[in-house]
């Protein structure tokens, strides 16, 4: 329990002299020899150098450190020395070594590759906490039974002192669910100490040096360490954190709110270890009573501490203190080093944030006082004149930075505020709303948020357990401009940002610290000890002091788009880019970074990409996968991205792929070429004009052109692809200018190489076009071989179809193919080409041919699109021009021996004009050549023939394939002659044209599946085209038919392996599903039979006949349902299938009181009917997709069931019998229907998990009502389809009139009102409860009876069989059988009786 003398030195240094033996944990810590009656450590002379920076008079993280906290300079000679210029040089090579986690224009994370292994490994479940102590570079880190230091800054120039120190704690805890042991480094000299304190037993642990707590030698290491107890612990209490209060202490923050200061001298210096309590002087005075008052009583010390910081030493052996409550009262304490100490004064500074925040302009709503709360603060640098006043004045007064929180349970609002304190009160200088985090406080968080200003002063962290806000302290430069902005209220925030830790790791900060301050770069940083991961370092790029409005940096749509995709995608990196929901940036500013960026990496212009590298492919590949991660960044988080913005960036990712295209065509020509021969990629960026293409200054740049323009111009590719075909005419007119002809090979060779370059470019860029709309989110546009074939409305030029593009390429197919022409007999001649380059153009003019028609058509797309008189214009000239075009380059094929090929491409653009053309010219040669046949030879004769037989198989062929005039006409005519026999007889040539047509159209599936088995053996495909052809199919039997076919269909796929065992029993189930339905429609009208055979065999009166026996009473004032029964009594009465919800209805409209329950039949279908209905929709329509429409209908058939019944009659009981009430409700609908799902297992037996009260109208039905039926109360039911906006909601009336909608909400409202009737006049909501109930009484009643039936058929089946063993036995005995015979039937017949 608490002591009023708990102030007392709470231990002495104990040493305890026996030993214990050393463990091999122990022995691990050293790595060298350690010589003979050495006393060993694990620690090297240059285990505690500390990092170098340059001197900033003690300050670390806002607070000044203590005289104390400056080691001995003797003792330090060579530990503390100025850093050499190679010292420097072999940290900053050290410094490399980290790994670069994001880095903007703000700010750099890195990860500290010092960090021990232990530490870094997230799959471990041992927790940890840690404090870092920056003036000597050292972190510590404490676990249940060990406390592990190392060397945590990265620029170290001895890769051995990152070794860390495990210490085995002397005390350790007896479990994992008690809290961690509070460890933190002593700054002595000439070394630090170690100081460990055990939260719940309050035990003490303190070694001067750390070389003493490392001591392999367990003995030793418990010798030289100072022992205490922290006395006066109440019960429950813990010891929460350690606060250095230097010189000579610590402030220990007990749970409670109680603060301790820790003294770890005597008063001549020895280290020992004494605990006082902080009391106020008011305790002190009134005695020891006050005492025992101030210490129980909850004023005094029960309380919330939200921080306790140690402030500036302004005298020896003195230090002020302040403790912040997290309800804003602030109490300033001086303490000294004999442990003495006193409360200057208190203030409550809540008002007075509270109404600094209000007008701020960020004003909270009346009430939100209660969320209040100080979360932390610190010291802020003050600066002090020399003369006494104002010294004495900065003794008691102090410049605070707090931070404050409105926290509620989703969301909290975070505030940084600047606070004067002085004795006469508080305030507050300058608010700063935090707007880039507002994730609430959790109370599961083992880490407080802290917040940390370096010296600087121009940058807060703000640290939460997942995240790290940076808030720009800088002040804004006075100008007439700021204040003009000022007042207008457009003044730009200070500068934001957040970095967010991945939440689907078990990553936490578990420690943090500011780094000092190294003025030379004036840099601020801190460091993050993350658990699982290992430590980070954020180090924010200096900013100018006092900026201007305009110079305030900003977190832009840019910068986080750039870190997500160079940076998210680094291995194992803890950083999460994702975003916050508070920084959202309007979708244009987005579309305007991403094409930015994209820009950039086309351009090679982003500083995130290394501006030169050996390999040009790599630097294409490096470029491309940061276009693809772009993309997919823009998808996850900016699903509301732009199309057109999303055509530009594929646009962009397509020219990158064929610069890749490009280059590998490029390498491997240069592989081939001379050195004295031109190289076309390089003369091609030669001739660019420089208006087009990037500069290149080759006296200091790069000197290879190609590889300059592969750098920074891929986004130019538009330009290289037309100058392929002006290369030769260029050179043309230079050699004719210098009187130089150029070889006729060495032409062939460039018109080749233009050629290639071209389709390698092109071809990639509609290839990857093609392949990649869909990853770009344009999966949904129709694109057919990378053409998109509409939607260029909003769309600017392609950059595949621009005009210089299409007459490019079309010319330079042309050139290709004249010069083959042209040489095509002088092949292999004396400065003629090679037959080999001539093939090798001849072989890719059809693929010119094929670009040149995309192109074109690419274009007439665009302009199609556009309303523009000119454009429109330009198409109807353009279109003209390529019809004439396309035809003479796919003729002109035929002139290259590439008549084939023609004749794909013009089958392909469906060009008939010229396929007729291409075949009459053929078979006009071939016949020719067979009239002159013996001249040639045989083999001639009968290589002709074979053409002729191709052609011939050709004209077939299109019977098929091709040509509206000739297989849409030709087939239909069969089909409508009652021919079809013909067309199966082509399958015997051309079966897969038969197939394609047939398969074409549904109207042909009757005949497309005796094909699919008689010719394609294909039985999966069988089923599907009958499934096909019945949904066309109106007449009922002919429908079950062929879906019985198709059944049988898919299970002979399914035995032959054609489909999957999980395919084959879906399609199977689906299939039973209709059957099921064209079931029920058989079994309705197996239940009107016998009306419709006593009436006349006219369709109009069997269905009147109908409507007025079962479609009179409920459908009456009701028209639309009316009609609705109606028409689906007309279809069935001729044969016609009904749609299943058509049958749904015709079971729930029929009149309740027109079946006779004395007709078993009748009684049966009644019973049933509204179950079979609920069977129906849940078997026959696709629920998935679309749940609305089944759960509007399923509410309309429990309504509809509900109100078959009088309720109000029903609910009449007086002078009635329980029999008599049993009876009534056991005849209603809604009971028959209950006890049918019950004895067929739809619904539990049992199911009691739902309160019906709880249930309303607008519950959230996902799982639908035909599960939560036992739970669904009527008054569920209400409202369901009364208006149009409810009945839209379902997709069968998508295509329904508003007019026909209106009556048909008139109908349902009708019962609508007679539910209501029901639940008020009736109490249907009471009943309801009962009925169900009723209705698993009844089955269960049932069972039973079935049951008790059972046992005495098999009981009596016994007797009998007993009865006749003894009746054999007696008939032997006796002598007469005739008589024996006829006394054991009568004593059978009397025992029967007696049974029965």
């Amino acid at each position: 329990m608490f002591s009023p003398d708990a102030g007392v030195p709470a231990s002495t240094s104990l040493r305890n002299p026996r030993r214990r033996q050393r463990t091999v944990s122990d022995e691990s810590l050293v790595a060298r020899q350690i010589p003979k009656r050495q006393r060993r450590s694990g620690l090297t002379s240059e285990t505690f150098k500390p990092p170098y920076v340059e001197p900033n008079n003690g300050y670390v993280n806002g607070q000044w450190r203590s005289e104390r906290s400056t080691p001995n300079n003797s003792g330090l000679a060579i530990r503390n020395r100025r850093l050499s210029k190679s010292d420097h040089d072999r940290r900053e090579l050290r410094s490399n070594s980290n790994v670069l986690l994001t880095k903007n224009e703000n700010y750099v994370v890195t990860r500290l590759t010092t960090t021990p292994i232990q530490l870094q490994e997230n799959q471990s479940t041992e927790t940890w906490q840690s404090e870092l102590a920056p003036w000597a570079g050292l972190a510590v880190a404490t676990t249940q039974t060990q406390a592990i230091v190392w060397r945590y800054k990265h620029d170290i120039s001895d890769a051995e002192i990152t070794k860390p120190l495990i210490i085995p704690l002397p005390h350790p805890s007896n479990g994992t669910g008690q809290p961690l042991p509070l460890g933190i480094l002593v700054p002595t000299s000439p070394e630090p100490g170690l100081l460990i304190v055990m939260p719940v037993s309050g035990k003490v642990t303190y070694w001067e040096t750390l070389s003493s707590a490392a001591s392999v030698d367990s003995s030793r290491r418990k010798q030289l360490a100072t022992e205490g107890i922290v006395q006066g612990l109440l019960s429950g209490e813990i010891i929460v954190e350690i606060t250095e209060a230097e010189p000579h202490g610590f402030l220990l923050t007990f749970g409670t709110g109680r603060v301790a200061h820790m003294i770890l001298t005597d008063a001549q210096g020895k280290p020992a270890i004494s605990v006082q309590l902080l009391r106020s002087n008011a305790a002190h005075a009134g005695g020891f009573l006050s005492g025992l008052k101030w210490a129980f009583s909850s004023a005094g010390w029960r309380r919330d501490v939200a921080a306790v910081h140690a402030g500036d030493s302004w005298q020896r052996g003195q230090r002020q203190c302040i403790i912040a409550t997290t309800r804003g009262l602030f109490q300033v304490w001086s303490l000294n080093w004999n442990g003495a100490h006193s409360m200057l004064y208190e203030v409550d500074a809540k008002q007075e944030l509270l109404d600094s925040i209000s007008k701020s302009g960020d004003a909270f709503p009346t009430g939100l006082e209660q969320f209040f709360q100080v979360l932390d603060f610190v010291f802020l640098s003050n600066t002090v004149s020399g003369d006494e006043k104002a010294l004495i004045k900065a003794k008691t007064e102090f410049k605070l930075l707090a931070l404050v929180a409105f926290s509620m349970r989703d969301t909290s609002s975070y505030y940084l505020l600047t606070l004067d304190l002085r004795e006469e009160g508080s305030e507050v200088e300058v608010v700063h709303p935090i707007s880039c985090y507002r994730s609430p406080l959790s109370a599961e968080s083992h880490f407080k948020p802290r917040l940390i200003v370096p010296e600087s002063s121009q940058i807060a962290f703000v640290i939460f357990e997942k995240s790290v806000v940076l808030v720009s302290l800088a002040e804004v430069k006075g100008t007439p401009d700021s204040q003009l902005q000022l007042e207008a209220q457009t003044l730009p925030d200070p500068f934001q940002d957040f970095i967010d830790i991945r939440r689907d790791k078990p990553y936490r900060i578990v420690g943090c610290n500011a780094d000092l301050y190294n003025k030379a770069t004036k840099e601020s940083s801190c460091t993050l000890l993350i658990q699982g991961y290992g430590a980070i370092n954020i180090s924010v790029l200096p900013v100018k002091e006092s900026p201007s409005a305009f110079d305030r940096p900003r977190i832009t749509a840019r910068t986080k788009i750039e870190q997500a995709i160079f940076f998210g995608t680094l291995p194992q990196n803890l950083l999460d880019f994702s975003g916050r929901p508070e920084v959202q940036f309007d979708i244009e500013d987005v579309e305007d970074a991403a094409l930015e960026v994209s820009h950039s990496i086309m351009s090679s212009s982003s500083k995130y990409l290394p501006q030169i590298g050996p390999s040009i492919e790599q630097w294409l590949h490096l470029r491309a996968s940061a276009l693809a991660e772009l993309i997919k960044y823009l998808r996850q988080h900016y699903s509301d991205l732009g199309r057109v913005t999303r055509w530009q960036l594929l646009w962009n990712a397509e020219r990158l792929a064929a610069a890749k295209a490009l280059w590998t065509w490029h390498s491997a020509t240069l592989q081939n070429e001379t050195r004295n021969q031109i190289n076309l990629l390089a003369y091609i960026v030669d001739c660019i004009h420089e208006d087009i293409k990037t500069q290149n200054d080759i006296d200091g740049q790069e000197p290879d052109g190609v590889r300059h323009w592969m750098v920074h111009d891929t986004w130019r590719m538009e330009f290289v692809v037309p100058w392929a075909y002006k290369v030769l005419d260029v050179l043309r007119t230079e050699s004719q200018e210098d009187n130089e002809p150029i070889p006729t090979a060495e032409q062939a060779r460039l018109i080749g190489e233009a050629s290639s370059l071209q389709l390698a470019v092109l071809e990639t860029a509609f290839e990857f076009r093609e392949a990649n709309a869909a990853f770009y989110g344009l999966g949904g546009e129709r694109i057919v071989d990378g053409v998109l074939q509409d939607g260029y409305a909003d769309l600017p030029d392609p950059w595949t179809s621009e005009e210089i593009m299409y007459v490019g390429v079309e010319k330079q197919a042309h050139n290709a193919r004249e010069f083959v022409i042209d040489y095509g007999n002088n092949a292999d001649g004396e400065g003629f080409p090679s037959m080999e380059v001539l093939e090798k153009m001849a072989a890719d003019n059809p693929r010119q041919v094929e670009l040149c028609c995309r192109i074109y058509k690419e274009r007439l797309l665009f302009l199609k699109s556009k309303d523009d008189p000119e454009l429109r214009k330009e198409r109807f000239e353009l279109k003209k021009q390529f019809v004439q075009v396309r035809k003479a380059h796919l003729v002109g094929l035929v002139e290259v021996e590439q008549a084939k090929a023609g004749l794909e491409i013009a089958e392909k653009h469906s060009d008939m004009a010229a396929l007729a053309e291409i075949v009459v010219d053929e078979l006009e040669a071939i016949q020719d050549n067979l009239k002159d046949c013996e001249a040639h030879g045989s083999d001639f004769e009968a290589e002709m023939r074979l053409k002729l037989a191709f052609y011939k198989e050709c004209i077939d062929r299109y019977f098929v394939e091709r040509g509206s005039a000739w297989t849409n006409a030709f087939f239909p005519r069969l089909i409508q002659q009652k021919r079809s026999g013909p067309i199966l007889d082509y399958a015997q040539k051309h079966q897969h044209q038969v197939t394609a047509f047939l398969r074409s159209q549904v109207e042909y599936a009757k005949l497309s599946w005796i094909n699919e088995i008689l010719s394609e053996n294909d039985y999966a495909k069988a089923g599907h085209q009958l499934g096909l052809a019945q949904k066309t199919e109106g007449d009922l039997w002919a429908r079950k038919t062929q879906l019985s076919m198709s059944k049988l269909a898919v299970m002979a796929a399914k035995s032959k392996k054609q489909v999957t065992e999980d395919d084959g029993e879906n399609q199977i189930r689906a299939i039973d599903c209709q059957l099921q339905g064209l079931q029920a429609q058989e079994s309705l009208l197996d239940f009107l039979g016998p009306l419709l055979r006593e009436t006349l065999n006219d369709p109009a009166a069997r269905t009147q006949a109908i409507m007025t026996k079962y479609g009179t009473r409920f459908v009456k004032h009701k028209p639309a349902l009316r009609h609705l029964m109606e028409g689906g009594f007309t279809k069935i009465v001729v044969g016609e299938v009904l749609e299943t919800e058509e049958l749904i209805d015709i079971l729930t409209l029929m009149d309740e009181d027109a079946f006779n329950p004395m007709d078993p039949l009748e009684e049966k279908f009644t019973a049933e009917r509204f179950f079979l209905a609920l069977k129906l929709l849940h078997s026959c329509l696709p629920g998935p997709i679309d749940r609305p429409r089944i759960e509007l209908q399923e509410m309309i058939i429990w309504r509809r069931c509900m109100i078959q019944n009088d309720w109000e009659a029903i609910n009449h009981t007086e002078l009635k019998q329980d029999t008599e009430i049993e009876r009534e409700t056991g005849g209603t609908s809604l009971f028959k229907t209950l006890k049918q799902g019950l004895k067929q297992g739809s619904w539990s037996l049992f199911s009691s998990n739902t309160d019906p009260t709880t249930l309303t109208h607008g519950t959230n039905l996902t799982k639908g009502l035909w599960e939560n039926v036992p739970q669904l109360p009527p008054s569920a039911l209400l409202h369901a389809g009364t208006s149009i906006s409810s009945l839209r909601d379902s997709s069968r009336y998508d295509d329904t009139s508003d007019n026909y909608l209106t009556l048909l909400a008139h109908d349902l409202q009708i019962e609508d009102d007679a539910l209501e009737q029901s639940l008020n006049k009736g109490r249907l909501e009471l009943w309801w409860q009962g009925i169900v109930e009723a209705a698993k009484q009844s089955v269960k009643s049932d069972a039973e009876q079935a049951g008790e039936q059972q046992s005495r058929r098999l009981s009596f089946e016994n007797k009998f069989r007993e009865r006749m063993d003894r009746e054999d036995e007696k008939s032997r005995a006796r002598l007469e059988v005739e008589d024996g015979v006829a006394t054991m039937d009568t004593d059978l017949q009397e025992d029967v009786v007696m049974e029965m």
